[in-house]
C-alpha cells in the first residue's frame, strides 16, 4: 500500500498540475508542504518538516504521483526512490491526461467517490478491513507508559520478561472485559496466553540485541505488538501502519471511523459507517449520512453527554465541560456513522435552536490537557474544544 496518509494531498496534486500543465515534481512537493503546513496552523494536521527544506515530502509527493499514474490521471514517467533519485527527478514535467483533467475538474465529493472506487479495487486490505468492519466493531487495547512500568520490572530488560508480558496480556484480556456493552460487536479477541506470546516474539526481536532509548519506546513497541496480534486473530494480513493507513482512508472517504474516547470503551475502536456492495463490474457504496440519521445522531449527542455529564458534575457545578470529542465520538459510535455527521447535526443544534433539543454551548475552555490526538471540531469558521449542554427547564449552576 502507498504511504499516502491524507487522501486530500491527492487533491493537491491535481490541483497543481492543473493548474501549471505542465508542473513539475518539485512543483508538487511544495504544493503538499505548503498544505500541510495551513492545515497545522488551524489544528488539523501535525507539520513534522519545513517544506522549504528541498527534500521534505518528497516520499509523499512520490507516492501520490506513482498512485495517480496507476490510475491513468497523469501521463506515465519513471521516478525514482530516494534522496539521490529525487534530485535526478525533481525538474521533470508532470502532465494530466484528459481523464485527469477532467477529474481535476470535478468537485470534492464528486473526486473522493471516485478515489473511494480506485482504492477498493487496487487494494484487496483496504477492501478487506471495511467488510470486517460491516460484520463487527474492531477494538485493540493501548498500553500507556504508566502500565508499561507497572508490568515489567525494568524496561531495559523487556525482551526477556516473560512475566510482564504475560501482565501486558492480562491488563488487554481485562480492557476488553471493561468494554463489552449491549450494543458493541467486538472481533473475538485472541486468548490470553496467544497474545502474551505474540507480546513476547515481537519484544524480543526488537529488543533482544539493543536496550530500549526510552519507557514510551517500550509502550509504543508493546502496542504495536498488541495491534499485530489482533489483526492476524481477526485475518487481517498487513501489519499495524497498513491498518493505520485504511482507516485514514476511509474516514477521508466516509466509509468508517474510528476513536480512542468512546465513552465506556478502552482502547481504539473502529467501526463501519457505510455498506459496500460489490457487483459484477462495480461497487456500490451506501453511506450513513446526515439526511437519514438526523435525528437518531440528535438523541445520541443528548444521552452521550448526560452520560459522561454523571461523572463530572459537582456540587457547584450541574453543567460542566466537556471534551467536544468525547461527545462526538460516543454518538457516532452509536448511530454508526463518521465524526462529520455528528459536526453537521451539533452545528445545527446551536444555530437553530429546536423547542425539543437541549441548549448547546461551545467552548474554547482549559486547552492545557486536551489530548493532541482528538480532531478539531469547528463551527462558523472558529475552533472550539469544549461543550455544554442543559435543558432549559432545569436549574444551572456553573455552566
Amino acid at each position: 500500500m502507498p504511504a499516502i496518509a491524507r487522501l486530500g494531498d491527492l487533491d493537491v496534486v491535481l490541483a497543481t498540475l492543473r493548474a501549471r500543465d505542465p508542473g513539475t515534481v518539485d512543483d508538487v512537493r511544495i504544493a503538499i508542504g505548503r498544505t500541510v503546513e495551513e492545515l497545522a496552523i488551524r489544528g488539523e494536521a501535525r507539520q513534522t518538516r519545513d517544506w522549504k527544506n528541498p527534500l521534505a515530502y518528497r516520499d509523499t509527493a512520490i507516492d501520490c504521483l506513482r498512485e495517480l499514474m496507476g490510475w491513468n490521471l497523469i501521463e506515465g514517467t519513471p521516478l525514482g526512490d530516494g534522496a539521490e533519485a529525487f534530485e535526478r527527478t525533481r525538474n521533470l514535467p508532470m502532465r494530466l491526461t484528459s481523464e485527469g483533467a477532467r477529474i481535476a475538474e470535478l468537485g470534492t465529493a464528486e473526486r473522493r467517490e471516485i478515489y473511494a472506487q480506485r482504492l477498493l479495487v487496487r487494494y484487496a486490505l483496504f477492501h478487506q478491513i471495511l467488510e470486517k468492519l460491516e460484520r463487527s466493531e474492531i477494538l485493540i487495547p493501548e498500553i500507556s507508559d504508566s502500565v508499561i512500568k507497572a508490568c515489567f520490572r525494568d524496561a531495559a530488560n523487556v525482551a526477556n520478561d516473560q512475566d510482564g508480558w504475560d501482565k501486558v496480556a492480562l491488563h488487554c484480556e481485562q480492557m476488553f472485559k471493561d468494554s463489552l456493552q449491549p450494543d458493541i460487536r467486538l472481533s473475538p479477541p485472541p486468548m490470553r496466553a496467544k497474545l502474551g506470546e505474540g507480546i513476547g516474539k515481537f519484544l524480543r526481536r526488537r529488543y533482544l540485541t539493543k536496550i530500549p532509548k526510552s519507557v514510551k519506546d517500550v509502550s509504543g513497541a508493546t502496542n504495536q505488538a498488541i495491534a499485530l496480534v489482533i489483526l492476524r486473530e481477526i485475518g487481517f494480513k498487513g501489519d499495524r501502519n497498513s491498518y493505520d493507513r485504511c482507516l485514514r482512508w476511509a474516514r477521508d472517504l466516509y466509509l468508517a471511523n474510528d476513536g480512542r474516547h468512546v465513552s465506556g470503551v478502552s482502547g481504539w475502536l473502529a467501526w463501519s459507517a457505510s455498506k459496500i456492495k460489490c457487483a459484477t463490474g462495480s461497487i456500490a457504496i451506501e453511506r450513513r449520512g446526515v439526511s437519514q440519521h438526523r435525528e437518531a445522531v440528535r438523541h445520541a449527542i443528548m444521552e452521550a453527554y448526560k452520560s459522561i455529564a454523571v461523572r463530572e458534575r459537582t456540587e457547584g457545578v450541574s453543567v460542566p465541560l466537556i471534551p467536544i470529542y468525547q461527545v462526538r465520538e460516543t454518538a457516532a459510535f452509536a448511530c454508526r456513522v463518521c465524526d462529520e455527521v455528528v459536526d453537521r447535526v451539533l452545528g445545527e443544534m446551536v444555530s437553530e435552536k429546536r423547542t425539543d433539543d437541549w441548549l448547546v454551548q461551545f467552548h474554547l475552555g482549559d486547552l492545557r490537557e486536551f489530548v493532541p490526538s482528538a480532531r478539531p471540531f469547528r463551527f462558523d469558521g472558529q475552533r472550539y474544544f469544549y461543550i455544554s449542554m442543559y435543558s432549559p427547564a432545569a436549574p444551572v449552576k456553573g455552566a
